[in-house]
C-alpha cells in the first residue's frame, strides 16, 4: 500500500522535468534558430506554469504522506521515487518530439523594400532564378551565390518530396534542401505605395536557412505612365531608363533592402 502511494506521486510528477527539458531537447539543427526560438518561447510558458504546479504538488505530497522514519520512507527516498517515476516519461517525450520535428519544414519569407522613382509597380517573374546565400541553421558555414531555379527539381534523399537546391554541410549525414513555394503572405508586386518591407517570395527549408539575397534581374517594372519594361537588371549601379511616351525618368535602386523572416501564418 505504501509503495503504491509513492508510485502515484511519482507518476503525477512526471510533467515537471518534461517541461524543463523540452526546450533544450528541441533539435535546432533540423529547422534552425528562428523556429527554435518560437518553440522555446512556447514551451517556456508551459515550463513556468508546470514548475509552479510542481511546487504545490510536492508540498502537498509531503503534507499528505509525511515521510518520516516511522513510516519507513525518508525525504531523500521520496525524491528518488519522484525522479524514477519521470525518467521514462522524459525519454518517451524526447523521442516523440524529435520525431515530429523531423517533419517540420519551416517557410522563410523574403521581405523587401525597393527604392524607385517614376515607377508604379515592380515584380519578379515567376521563372526568375534567385541568387541566395544559404547557411547552416545552427552553424556558421554559408554557401554564397547559390542559384535557386524554381523550375528545377531534385529528389530529396529518403523522402518523397523534391527541392530546387540540395546542400550538404560539413559534418552532416544528410543534405538539407530549399525550394521556392507559394504562400498566401507573398505579394506578387511592389508598388510606390509600399512604405514598409513586403514579402515577395517564400522558401521552404529543411536543414538550411536563407541568409542573403543578391538582386540580379531580369525584373519587371511599370512606369507611372503605364509602360512596361521587362529586362530590368543591375550592372553594379542603379537601373535607370526613360519613358519617352510619357516623358518620365525611371530609377530602380540596386541596393534593395531585404531580410528573411519565418512565416507564422
Amino acid at each position: 500500500m505504501r509503495n503504491s502511494r509513492w508510485q502515484s506521486v511519482a507518476y503525477f510528477f512526471w510533467p515537471v522535468p518534461y517541461s524543463l527539458r523540452l526546450a533544450e531537447l528541441c533539435p535546432r539543427r533540423l529547422y534552425g534558430e528562428a523556429m527554435a526560438v518560437d518553440v522555446n518561447n512556447a514551451f517556456g510558458i508551459a515550463s513556468d506554469f508546470l514548475t509552479m504546479v510542481a511546487y504545490h504538488i510536492i508540498q502537498r505530497a509531503f503534507d499528505i504522506f509525511q515521510p518520516t522514519d516511522e513510516c519507513g520512507v525518508s525525504h531523500d527516498e521520496l525524491f528518488m521515487l519522484l525522479i524514477a517515476g519521470c525518467l521514462h516519461a522524459c525519454v518517451a517525450v524526447h523521442e516523440q518530439f524529435s520525431s515530429r520535428a523531423r517533419h517540420c519544414r519551416p517557410i522563410f519569407l523574403l521581405m523587401a523594400q525597393v527604392e524607385m522613382e517614376g515607377i508604379k509597380r515592380f515584380w519578379v517573374p515567376a521563372d526568375h532564378v534567385w541568387e541566395l546565400d544559404i547557411g547552416h541553421p545552427a552553424g556558421e558555414e554559408v554557401r554564397t551565390g547559390v542559384q535557386v531555379d524554381p523550375e528545377a527539381e531534385e529528389e530529396v534523399p529518403n523522402s518523397r518530396t523534391t527541392a530546387n537546391v540540395l546542400i550538404k554541410f560539413t559534418g552532416e549525414k544528410h543534405p538539407g534542401y530549399l525550394k521556392k513555394v507559394d504562400c498566401p503572405a507573398v505579394k506578387k508586386e511592389l508598388t510606390a505605395e509600399d512604405t514598409k518591407p513586403v514579402a515577395i517570395a517564400a522558401f521552404e527549408c529543411r536543414g538550411v536557412e536563407p541568409k542573403k539575397w543578391t538582386p540580379t534581374g531580369p525584373y519587371c517594372v511599370e512606369s507611372e505612365g503605364g509602360v512596361v519594361f521587362k529586362d530590368v537588371g543591375f550592372k553594379n549601379e542603379d537601373w535607370c531608363e526613360y519613358d519617352e511616351k510619357n516623358d518620365i525618368s525611371l530609377m530602380l535602386g540596386k541596393e534593395i533592402k531585404h531580410e528573411f523572416v519565418l512565416y507564422r501564418g
